[in-house]
């Protein structure tokens, strides 16, 4: 299981980065998420016998996040939307193959470009599978937006658990149907299952997998570069050396 040496993709194939912001029914919308938050339509406010239950017999999963991109390195929300790799992302990815070159299991990776990239350096083009169930979360038209000016602009909108605003972007997935393909998607594992995918969408098949309730979503980071190994009802993080900061 070698990897594979390529060059950090073209910038000119992936959409623009531009200066966008909600308009103003984004905006409004917006505010209603957050008031219906409040009043406890959202699943971090619910109780949490209502959420999450363990998997049992799950599989070893080896999650692993994208390497950097130019809108992580900048701030900016991907969601659907796709930025070539830095390059501190390829050595992010080569880090990750080889803390995962003796492992044997099924290959799976997101369809969207910046996990295609970061598995291919981690196993070469054309051996792992694509699964829709792994992209990252929806997030309506925040997507493209700076978090920076997200939180300056609507500072309401972050209150509550670090989070909870996924629920709360214009047009995007939410939480509670993001919970229920990462859970459909683990049913159907049938032995050790190595995973390239995105920060939240990691974070909930974490979740999933351990049986934890919605209010631990943001706990334990997802660290780019790493190897975050689920077994037997526990998650570690796998470092290479190299990986110090």
């Amino acid at each position: 299981m070698g990897t594979a040496s390529l060059t950090v993709p073209n910038p000119e194939e992936i959409p623009e980065a531009v200066e966008k912001r909600p308009d103003r029914n984004d905006l409004q919308k917006m505010r209603e998420a957050s008031q219906a938050h409040h009043e406890g339509s959202s699943p971090f406010t619910r109780s949490d016998t209502q959420n999450l239950t363990a998997m049992r017999d799950l599989p070893d999963l080896y999650l692993m996040r994208h390497g950097e991109t130019a809108w992580n390195a900048e701030g900016r929300l991907q969601g659907a939307l796709d930025a070539p790799l830095t390059p501190q992302g390829v050595r992010q990815a080569l880090w990750q193959a080889q803390l995962v070159i003796s492992v044997e299991g099924t290959r799976l990776c997101s369809p969207q470009g910046r996990a295609r990239r970061t598995a291919e350096l981690i196993w070469g083009e054309g051996r792992f599978r694509l699964d829709e169930r792994l992209a990252e979360i929806g997030i309506g038209s925040f997507a493209g937006c700076l978090l920076s000016d997200l939180r300056r602009d609507e500072p309401d909108l972050f209150s509550g658990p670090p989070l909870a605003w996924y629920d709360r972007c214009p047009g995007g997935e939410g939480l509670e149907a993001l919970a229920r393909r990462c859970r459909q998607m683990l049913k159907a594992l049938s032995g050790p299952t190595l995973v390239v995918s995105h920060g939240i969408t990691l974070r909930m098949l974490r979740l999933v997998a351990l049986g934890q309730p919605m209010s631990h979503l943001a706990e334990d980071e997802l660290r780019q570069g790493a190897v975050h190994l689920v077994a037997a009802g526990r998650c570690r993080t796998l470092r290479h050396p190299e990986d110090r900061d």
